[in-house]
């Protein structure tokens, strides 16, 4: 089900299609790049069915783009990712129309793991080199499996989104809520929903509401079932006030592996034990790093000026244990190995 209503939807014809691309950054049929211009011609407010070449695996895959009214490569927009459910092709929340926005189609029913998620991180990429995108207003949204999507590449990428918007999901992981600290979540459950009940919602937003995040909100519709049709006015205001963090000086991280290694400048780079998860904390007061780790045996800090004096000397301590004490490099970086 694609959702798309209330509104003329455009569909691109192949000459229209070559015209564009012959202007662009990208060939959506070869899946090379080539640093260029964005797209300048494009439908004012339409939507485009398109099909690339992908670079993982060089298969054509769909892609679905609304370009906003207006739009001009004179200045950056902000981009909506949404991820359709089981069994559905690619999606738009079409009522909002302030952003360019991508519906990838993430390989189908494989829950946006795997090759799933890095076709959407593709997408994203593709849509970045077509038009010109503010890299601190990305958001993603969901529908049904597309939600628990949302729930687990925002959670586990945190650095990546402004803001997160699941709709009629569960987050699989609850301990990764963890990770969204500085993420804020807006998620959206219908009270009829039998499908994807709305428990699984409401435990995700108690979880975070107990870890402090003021930020999360939580909106149960009393007559929805499992659907997609939710306030998205009200919800496109909220996302436009959001900006990605950049550079906070506390950082809080859960994994499950080191395929999701890393989170704003902490990257994890050798676990103990590959089998369970692992958790590190860094704190930044002053000079002093203040570091706990549960099952990590490495890592890495890119520390910059904006969160410490490079300067200066740095002390680091690790589990109660000082491990550093002296100048860093001149790109601020600390390494720890065994």
């Amino acid at each position: 089900m694609r959702h798309i209503k209330d509104g003329i939807v455009i569909i691109l014809s192949i000459l229209t299609l070559l015209m564009n691309l012959a202007s662009s950054a990208d060939t959506l049929t070869n899946g090379e790049s080539r640093k260029s211009e964005k797209l300048t011609a494009m439908p004012d407010g339409g939507i485009m069915n398109l099909t690339f070449k992908s670079k993982i695996d060089k298969s054509f895959q769909p892609l679905l783009m609304k370009v906003p009214k207006g739009y001009t490569p004179k200045k950056s927009w902000p981009l909506l990712v949404t991820l359709h459910g089981l069994g559905d092709g690619p999606i738009l929340a079409t009522q909002v129309e302030s952003m360019v926005q991508i519906g990838p189609y993430g390989r189908g029913s494989v829950w946006y793991t795997g090759i799933g998620e890095k076709d959407v991180f593709e997408c994203i990429e593709r849509a970045k080199t077509l038009f010109s995108i503010d890299e601190d207003r990305i958001y993603l949204t969901g529908f049904s499996m597309g939600a628990i999507g949302t729930f687990n590449l925002g959670l586990t990428h945190p650095d990546i989104w402004a803001a997160c918007v699941p709709v009629c999901g569960r987050c699989d992981d609850l301990e990764l809520v963890e990770n969204g600290r500085y993420l804020p979540f807006w998620i959206n459950a219908g009270q009829k929903d039998t499908v994807v009940p709305p428990e699984y919602s409401r435990q995700v937003y108690n979880k975070a509401r107990r870890l402090g995040f003021s930020e999360w909100k939580y909106t149960e519709y009393e007559n929805m079932a499992h659907g997609f049709e939710i306030d998205w006015k009200q919800v496109e205001g909220w996302l436009l006030t959001k900006k990605r963090s950049a550079n906070p000086k506390q950082v809080q991280f859960r994994m499950k592996n080191l395929e999701s290694n890393r989170a704003w400048w902490v990257e994890v780079t050798e676990l103990k034990d590959r089998g369970r998860c692992a958790r590190i904390s860094v704190a930044i007061e002053g000079q002093k790093i203040n570091i706990t780790t549960d099952n990590i045996s490495n890592y890495t800090l890119g520390l910059n000026s904006s969160l410490i004096d490079l300067t200066k000397k740095v002390y680091i301590i690790e589990n109660g244990k000082s491990i550093f004490e002296g100048l860093l490099n001149n790109n601020g970086c600390f390494i720890k190995t065994k």
